[in-house]
């Protein structure tokens, strides 16, 4: 008898028997089509010093790719393969947060701790000098103002609950209240904490440790009207606050979690939040940093593993399937990069051996994409477009003969790949309570199953991709089976 079963979801928070979906899903990443392979870094060679405390990309109009980048150390400019240090000479923690937003022909970058620093002209200059705006924890563009929270004040007080925005149009102006120029700020709720983030746009999003306000532009004495719609829920991590489109990711206490600017919904629990509590290092939360993979539509934040400072696991979360997946690599922050396309050449330099190579000629990973994932890994610039990692799908409990012990012989992997090299293997218990023994990985043979022998009440399946293996649309796998006696 043959049973099918499709991987579906990770859930690994969810009941090992009968989970609909996956308990392990492991460096794959969700797509409409099941899963595709999460791949590994490639150096680029452009480096820095200190650890990574704040990244932005920005693209000139001959659309050369530039990245803004600071560190424990001091600010960066990565242009066409050029590093240039501003030479600043910080002497900063990983407590410490550098936030940067473009306004006009500026790059702005502020560190509270350190102060504000703006690239003048973002089409030629390349070395960040002291500007204007208050030193802050918190700074986003809403609408044609620059906004910043939890600031050093214009009288130098520090004020962990002030929200202050620029003259219209002028972050460069005077940040003096004035009705004429629109230069104002406000006071927010104490009792929610401090100001930790503002996502920008349109309307503006301003996190408190236990509260988001939406600040919307009005004019007149006011300049901008606040709602503060969520008054419980707010964000744990600065650097998870993730926008994609009319929607802010971010990670709160309770979860992960999303707002469309009017109400809040958590996208993580019941799903994978307990997996994560389990393996994040709570003591290093304000070390989670988000960003958007625009290629793969999912958000992806990267965290240190339990008992570790290190990036060295990522989260994906697929906005369109509402997926979950994650993978393994030390990545410290995510920052986009435009990616050129490759020569011939420029690939053999990197793939000296191309008839040895991992990744097909064909692959995405060559061609231009103005949307590509980057990241900045042991003080080096790297694309996120290496060799394919070591994947694993492990299933929940399952009773092909519902009540019965069941004998497995066959396990079909339901994935493209041409080598057959995919592997699967068949955990057994007779108690949901005790631990399941594994059979060894069997590999496929040449009529596409791999051949195991196992038996119990309670199956589970485990399909494992080795590192640099080509394959796609992981869907799930089918099982040949014959019922193992009455009970």
């Amino acid at each position: 008898m043959i049973a099918e079963y499709q991987f579906g979801s990770w859930l690994p928070d969810q009941s090992d028997y009968k989970n609909p979906g996956l308990e392990e899903c492991k460096n794959a990443i969700p797509s409409p089509r099941g899963y595709h392979p999460a791949l590994g870094l490639q150096a680029t060679g452009d480096t820095i010093s200190g650890e990574v405390l704040g990244a932005k990309e920005y693209e000139r109009a001959d659309g050369t790719s530039c990245i803004a980048v600071a560190t424990t150390s001091d600010l960066y400019t990565v242009i066409g393969g050029t590093v240039t240090a501003a030479g600043l000479g910080f002497s900063l923690t990983t407590l410490s947060r550098f936030n940067f937003e473009p306004f006009g022909p500026s790059m702005y970058a502020t560190c509270k701790e350190q102060g504000t620093y703006r690239l003048a002209d973002m089409e030629s200059d390349v070395s960040f000098t002291s500007a204007v705006p208050p030193r802050a924890n918190a700074m986003g563009r809403v609408g044609d103002f620059l906004m910043v929270g939890n600031i050093v004040d214009i009288d130098a007080s520090d004020q962990h609950y002030k929200l202050r925005w620029s003259p219209y149009n002028n972050p460069q102006g005077s940040w003096t209240p004035d009705i004429a120029t629109q230069t104002g700020g406000v006071d927010l709720d104490r009792g929610q904490g401090q100001i930790v983030a503002i996502s920008g746009g349109d309307y503006g999003l301003v996190f408190q440790q236990y509260g988001i306000s939406r600040l919307t532009y009005s004019g007149g004495g006011s300049v901008f009207a606040k709602e503060n719609f969520e008054k419980n829920r707010g964000c744990a991590a600065p650097l998870s606050v993730v926008r994609v489109g009319q929607y802010t990711y971010f990670l709160s206490h309770d979860g992960f979690s999303v707002t469309n600017g009017a109400t809040v919904e958590t996208i993580s629990r019941g799903r994978i939040w307990s997996w994560f509590t389990e393996n994040v290092n709570n003591a290093q939360i304000h070390l989670v940093n988000g960003a958007v993979d625009w290629p793969n539509r999912c958000v992806v934040w990267t965290f240190p593993s339990l008992g570790g400072i290190t990036r060295d696991k990522q989260l994906y979360y697929n906005w369109e399937t509402k997926d979950w997946s994650y993978v393994e690599r030390q990545v410290d922050f995510f920052v986009a990069a435009k990616r050129e396309d490759m020569t011939l050449e420029e690939v053999a330099a990197v793939y000296p051996d191309l008839d040895a190579m991992t990744i097909s000629l064909d692959s995405t990973a060559f061609k231009a994409s103005g949307r590509a994932l980057s990241c900045f890994s042991g003080g080096e610039l790297h694309t996120v477009d290496g060799s394919t990692l070591a994947a694993c799908f492990d299933s929940g409990d399952i009773q092909p003969a519902t009540g019965r012990r069941t004998f497995i012989d066959a396990v079909t992997p339901l994935i493209k790949e041409d080598t057959m090299t995919v592997k699967a293997a068949v955990g057994t218990r007779e108690m949901m309570t005790t631990t399941p023994i594994y059979t060894a990985p069997a590999a496929q043979g040449p009529l596409g199953y791999c051949p195991v022998v196992a038996d119990g009440r309670y199956s589970r399946i485990r399909i494992t991709t080795d590192a640099g293996t080509i394959w796609d649309d992981a869907y799930g796998f089918q099982v040949n089976y014959q019922p193992g006696g009455v009970y």
